[in-house]
């Protein structure tokens, strides 16, 4: 069995587009958000929360509800 490893260009990729996501979400624009993840976008909630894995449409309800929730209601927008 083969394990490929990102190159540096990759991983250079993959924390740019974090990046690009996070401001985004953090500027609470959320056009900016959506064009941050890429197609077939897999979104994955705390452990603890026990959720099976997020499709674009699912994170972004996930990501609605968590921001009307009263312990994150201070560092999110409601959409």
């Amino acid at each position: 069995m083969t394990i490929e490893t990102p190159s540096a260009s990759a991983s250079a990729q993959n924390r740019l587009a974090a990046r690009q996501w996070v401001e985004a979400f953090n500027a609470r624009d959320d056009e900016g958000e959506a064009d941050a993840r890429a197609t077939g976008y897999v979104g994955h909630a705390p452990d603890s929360m026990h959720l099976p894995a997020l499709d674009g449409d699912a994170w972004v309800a996930f990501l609605g509800a968590a921001c009307a929730s009263s312990r994150v209601s201070d560092c999110c927008h409601a959409s």
